[in-house]
């Protein structure tokens, strides 16, 4: 048994090395179709514990994600394939001390950019609010130590970090007081440093909550969840896509085969380009899943934008 500090409280987990049963890409899933299926429910998912912010690297051998739980906190997990064989999930090697989650993968998997509570430089206290911090790999393979990200953070919440190719970050931020509704905001990363984040425009955010942005590698559709009226539960995921001019499309709801009258969020879509990977919250709403579908649906969103 390991004992770690999670988010300010002290929690216990077992040592998470042993090789599962599952074997193959995808954590030995059957592919889905156009219908959305619970994704490693098994290794990924703990009752009582929301998996959220999945990232496959873009090899297939290493999944990361977040394991919430609103009393012991939050850490950032990975299970790994060794050889035909995945591991059983364990806490990444920076995380588990302080508050962790919400992860984004560079496209090349080089980068991990996270949401923490853990202290900025110079300070030895836990924020109040969350930061965006980022860890690059090293040539062992393992993470580095993670770096702040000082042009971007505030004394608002900075949340849900997602990079594209060409470095740009988007993610939601909003007050501590809960005043003010999430909205999405963009960075673009100019002279060896991100500049500050502007917020994006009317066709993306509203008077309601935007949130958990996934950006494509080219930029061409942006993923996120909102509350806004028109929806199929208390909030669902919406999708935005990159016209010809350079300009984003007005987002529309991603349907019925996805969003359900539970709570559909964090929707990611894998490097590959095959698959979307979302979370579920439960019936009673006390933890999530993930459920995966054919990325197709994209193209299908697409196509009906279009026709409209």
């Amino acid at each position: 048994m390991i004992f770690c500090y999670i988010g300010g409280m002290s929690c216990a987990r077992e040592e998470a090395t042993g090789i599962t049963a599952l074997k193959g890409p995808y954590i030995g899933q059957k592919p889905p179709g156009m219908t959305p299926e619970l994704f490693a429910d098994e290794l990924l998912s703990v009752e009582g514990h929301s998996a959220i912010g999945v990232s496959p690297t873009p090899d297939g051998n290493e999944i990361y994600f977040t394991s919430w739980n609103r009393g012991s906190g939050a850490a950032i997990m990975v299970a790994k394939r060794e050889g035909r064989f995945w591991l059983e999930p364990q806490i990444v090697s920076f995380s588990g001390v302080y508050r962790d989650w919400d992860l984004g993968l560079s496209p090349d998997g080089q980068t991990m950019y996270f949401s923490s509570l853990r202290p900025v430089p110079g300070s030895t206290e836990p924020k109040t609010d969350s930061d965006i911090w980022y860890v690059r790999r090293e040539s062992d393979g393992d993470w580095g130590t993670p770096i702040y990200i000082e042009s971007i953070n505030t004394d608002m919440h900075e949340v849900h970090p997602s990079v594209s190719s060409n470095g740009t970050l988007y993610l939601f931020s909003h007050d501590t007081e809960g005043k003010q509704m999430p909205d999405l905001y963009m960075s673009t990363f100019k002279n060896g440093k991100y500049e500050e984040p502007i917020p994006l425009g009317k066709e993306i955010n509203t008077e309601h909550a935007e949130a958990d942005p996934f950006i494509a590698p080219d930029e061409s559709y942006l993923i996120f969840h909102s509350n806004r009226p028109g929806g199929y539960g208390f909030n669902d995921l919406y999708i935005s896509f990159m016209t010809k001019e350079g300009k984003w499309s007005e987002a529309i709801n991603m349907g019925k085969l996805i969003n359900t009258e539970h709570r559909d969020f964090c929707g990611r879509v894998m490097f590959d380009g095959k698959f979307l990977i979302f979370s579920r919250r439960s019936e009673d709403d006390s933890y999530s899943h993930f459920y995966w579908m054919d990325a197709k649906i994209l193209e299908n969103l697409n196509v009906e934008r279009v026709r409209i």
